[in-house]
């Protein structure tokens, strides 16, 4: 999280935390520019958008999608909860319960999975 940290107030924190987690929140599909534009109400231009997305990129907080133009959260699940534990109740009041509810989840289906695959 010290990198992140980091990351973060390079790339400009204004809304950095609030992008990243709503990625997170839509993992497993990319999200375009203008979606975040929209879906966040962001109030910045697109050109202003691309070069933070860019700046998260490079600094492997976030991935790029298909194109310049779409983005995804990374495919972490520790970084995901790690993330969200830290920041999502600064950003929506989030309930730290709710991940490990996750792990608990999580830890179940490696139970069940077959030992021999």
């Amino acid at each position: 999280m010290e990198y992140v940290r980091k990351a973060f107030k390079k790339v400009n924190d204004r809304n950095a935390k609030r992008i990243v987690l709503y990625l997170f929140q839509n993992k497993g599909r990319e999200l375009t520019r203008k979606e975040l534009l929209e879906d966040l109400k962001l109030d910045m231009t697109d050109k202003e958008l691309e070069e933070k997305m860019e700046a998260l990129v490079k600094a492997d907080i976030i991935d790029q999608g298909v194109s310049d133009y779409r983005y995804r959260a990374v495919i972490d699940n520790i970084f995901d909860k790690v993330f969200r534990g830290v920041y999502q109740d600064e950003i929506e009041h989030f309930d730290i319960n709710d991940i490990k509810k996750e792990y608990g989840e999580s830890f179940e289906n490696l139970l069940k999975w077959p030992a021999n695959t």
